[in-house]
Order: structure tokens, then C-alpha cells, then sequence
């Protein structure tokens, strides 16, 4: 994730004293990540990854299906 991004998430979790993010829009997952495409659907509101992003820690969120794919097509820096 890139880290400029990131800093501005972790801001939005302190201005609104949230624990964490969850981002499921295709939209959302490729700002944060720079470009991943999370979509098969592209008529779709959700994406086939999610990332939750909390202060500590960011995750990805996906189907056993689609884990491989996406760490080493999209995620993989």
C-alpha cells in the first residue's frame, strides 16, 4: 500500500475514532493499492478483494479462489 495513501487512511480512522476500514469498491482497493483491480464484475458494487485497513495492520479479504491470483497479479509488491 502505498504510504502516503495509507497516512491519509489512518487519519480518516482517527478523525472518525473508527478501528478500521473496510474497502470493497474496486474504486477504493485500486486508490489504496495503487492500481490492483479487484473486479471480475465490473457492474459489480464490491470487488472479489477486500482490504480492511486498521491502524496496526492492513489485510486482504478474498475467496480461496481468488488469493493466488491476486497476490501475484495485483498485490504483489
Amino acid at each position: 500500500m502505498h504510504p502516503e495513501r495509507l497516512a491519509r487512511l489512518h487519519r480518516l480512522l482517527d478523525d472518525e475514532d473508527l478501528e478500521a476500514l473496510v474497502l470493497r469498491r474496486p474504486a477504493n482497493v485500486a486508490w489504496a493499492s495503487l492500481g490492483a483491480r479487484t473486479h471480475i464484475d465490473v457492474t459489480g458494487e464490491a470487488g472479489v478483494g477486500w482490504l480492511v485497513v486498521a491502524r496496526d495492520e492492513t489485510r486482504l479479504v478474498t475467496s480461496r479462489i481468488e488469493v493466488d491470483r491476486l497476490r501475484a497479479e495485483e498485490l504483489s509488491d
